[in-house]
């Protein structure tokens, strides 16, 4: 896996590093939502970036646009992040950020 692919199951060290100082310059690699397959399971990996933020839920057509079931987790940086097992792309979203 590439420190900066879109394949990358989580958003890696130097994912959060460069991109905390100002010069990642392929954060959309990350940022979003991609279709991954994480220890044979497939589905999207969610990353937004939300400094200021005490909750970050996406939430879709998938859960009735109730975020309550998809927190996101907290990385440092003001990085969030989840992956949702069997999405398939395609599916609408938003982020909930509180």
């Amino acid at each position: 896996m590439t420190a900066c692919g879109a394949a990358a199951a989580e958003i890696g060290d130097f994912d959060r590093q460069v991109f905390g100082q100002g010069h990642h310059w392929h954060a959309y690699r990350f940022l979003g939502a991609h279709p991954i397959v994480r220890e044979g399971v497939a589905g999207v990996l969610f990353a937004t970036w939300a400094p200021a933020a005490r909750r970050v839920a996406v939430a879709g057509d998938f859960n009735n646009w109730n975020g309550s079931s998809h927190a996101m987790r907290a990385h440092p940086g003001g990085l969030w992040g989840l992956f949702v097992p069997e999405l398939l792309p395609g599916a609408l979203y938003k982020f909930e950020i509180e």
